[in-house]
């Protein structure tokens, strides 16, 4: 979904000038994040990333067992001004894999920035 949607404007005057037409590429997709730090608990992990406030809902998190995200669960974050949250009821003494990205809803839409670089930690028993 990371797609641009060009937009046509054309201006007209009565002075008998043709019409002129400016395109303008915009994107609805928010800007992305990155993790800034993973932290190991007990059956769980500590997730803080960067806040972005331009054109953002929220954060989406997203963690497996895998490092190609196979059968991953996922966390939503509503609000923009958030930027960390405990994930619990995880497996202790396993590898766990974590990205995260944003969100943007609009007109009833939802639009997603790429996913962050994923970091990986193992929980504390």
């Amino acid at each position: 979904m990371t797609q641009a949607y060009p937009y046509a404007v054309a201006f007209t005057g009565n002075s008998g000038f043709e019409p002129v037409t400016i395109k303008v590429k915009s994107s609805p997709n928010p800007p992305a994040t990155k993790i800034n730090k993973l932290t190991s608990r007990s059956k769980g992990l500590a997730v803080k990333w960067a806040k972005k406030s331009k054109k953002t809902s929220g954060y989406q998190i997203q963690y497996s067992t895998n490092s190609k995200f196979k059968k991953a669960k996922m966390i939503t974050v509503k609000g923009k001004k958030k930027s960390s949250k405990a994930i619990k009821k995880l497996k202790g003494g396993k590898k766990y894999y974590v990205r995260v990205r944003t969100y943007r809803s609009f007109n009833a839409t939802k639009f997603y920035s790429k996913w962050s670089k994923a970091k990986s930690k193992k929980t504390k028993k």
